[in-house]
């Protein structure tokens, strides 16, 4: 045996290996803990999606605009201007979610006051996932703008939303079951968690009445779910990235365990090193603007940690399961669309066996072979840090990432 195929062989085994440790976890929702408490973060410390920036003291400019309501949320700063200064001057320490076991949506970042969903994994497999407590229908940081209705948003996540939900979660949710019911309500779990969303609600509902929450409160939340078909996401995430995680360390192996971006560059880590980021330039995802945007509007690099879901097998990947998302994507998404997890993901994963098409184990020898990258569904933001959301669209990661990676 030569020495390639002797290290491919490798590659096989370690990569049935870790398979099999992924498709062992079972993904909960067990508690919203303060990101302070949860992940020790400090005073001026801040977490940011995707990969290390390359300029601190300039991050991109939807990073750059949450950063700033971050620090007028926080008490760093109380005009945007002493914000701005902070972030110019290097006196904030900011640092990819990643890194710290946490995942974060498109263009939020995360303070020491802001509330983590925690995600654990029932059988015992790894250790939990924190992503950003969702809250709820805009203005939300996630969009990278200045809106000061963020800091309203932001306010209620950490307060009422985040008692009320305490109180139902006495004990932990099961996502797979939910993201189940999103799958064959339509979703393909990343543009559209809808029907997921859904069934969260009514779990949540029951719950609540269960325990004798106030009805009124109840309600409340339950209307503010109806109103944001996109709260499930952050959970999902979590979960998604759990999953991944149990591949991590393992020598020789070449699966896919984390992805993300933050505008200006895409990162990506394998299981036999969890955490060297790979990275490439970020580009713009392709897709449909919103009716309202001009065709000028310049769109920012892609940029989120959600990514990870479609790295492990749903958004992208199951782009033709969902109706409404192929309709919207297809004009931009490869003739081959339907084929390409076939050829990059190592199996089917049996916790939705019931579904029957989603696959995970995405294999960068595969992607450097085939020169299929996966597909990622995603949402378009404005590069200027102001216009916000834009547009939804279709994202491929550069073939380059993969070979960089050492397979």
């Amino acid at each position: 045996m030569n020495p390639v195929e002797r290290s491919d062989d490798l590659s096989e085994q370690a990569n049935q290996s870790a398979l099999k440790r992924m498709f062992a976890v079972r993904p909960a929702w067990r508690n919203i803990v303060s990101a302070g408490a949860a992940l020790n973060l400090e005073k001026y410390t801040v977490l940011h999606a995707g990969p290390p920036l390359l300029d601190k003291c300039n991050p991109p400019e939807p990073i750059r605009s949450s950063i700033v309501l971050t620090c007028l949320y926080e008490g760093w700063a109380s005009t945007e201007a002493q914000a701005e200064a902070l972030i110019q001057n290097g006196d904030l320490h900011l640092f990819p979610a990643q890194d710290f076991a946490c995942v974060i949506p498109l263009a939020a970042v995360i303070g020491p006051q802001s509330s983590l969903v925690e995600v654990v994994d029932t059988s015992g497999t790894v250790a939990p996932i924190w992503s950003l407590l969702s809250s709820g229908p805009p203005p939300d940081i996630r969009f990278g703008t200045r809106d000061p209705g963020c800091l309203t948003s932001m306010r209620y996540r950490d307060g009422p939303l985040k008692t009320f939900l305490l109180g139902v979660l006495n004990q932990p949710i099961d996502l797979v079951q939910l993201a189940t019911q999103g799958l064959m309500g339509g979703d393909e779990l990343h543009l559209r968690t809808q029907a997921a969303t859904a069934a969260l609600r009514v779990e949540i509902q029951q719950r609540a009445n269960m325990v004798g929450l106030e009805p009124a409160a109840t309600e409340a939340i339950a209307n503010m779910l109806l109103g944001s078909p996109g709260f499930f996401l952050t959970l999902w995430m979590a979960a998604c990235r759990l999953y991944l995680s149990a591949c991590e360390g393992i020598n020789h192996c070449s699966l896919v365990t984390r992805m993300g971006a933050n505008g200006e560059s895409i990162g990506l880590s394998l299981g036999k090193q969890p955490d060297v980021w790979v990275t490439a330039p970020a580009k713009p995802p392709l897709g449909v603007l919103a009716p309202h945007q001009s065709i000028n509007n310049t769109a920012s690099g892609v940029v989120g940690d959600s990514t990870v879901i479609d790295v492990m097998g749903f958004g992208g990947q199951l782009v033709g399961s969902s109706p409404d998302i192929l309709a919207m994507l297809l004009p931009y998404l490869p003739s081959n669309y339907e084929s390409i997890s076939r050829e990059i993901m190592m199996g089917l994963h049996p916790a939705f066996a019931a579904f029957g098409k989603v696959r995970s184990g995405l294999d960068a020898r595969r992607v450097k072979v085939t020169a299929m990258t996966p597909l990622v569904n995603i949402v378009i933001l404005a590069a200027n840090g102001a216009n916000g959301l834009i547009g939804r669209g279709s994202y491929s990661p550069p073939n380059e990432l993969f070979g960089k990676a050492g397979v």
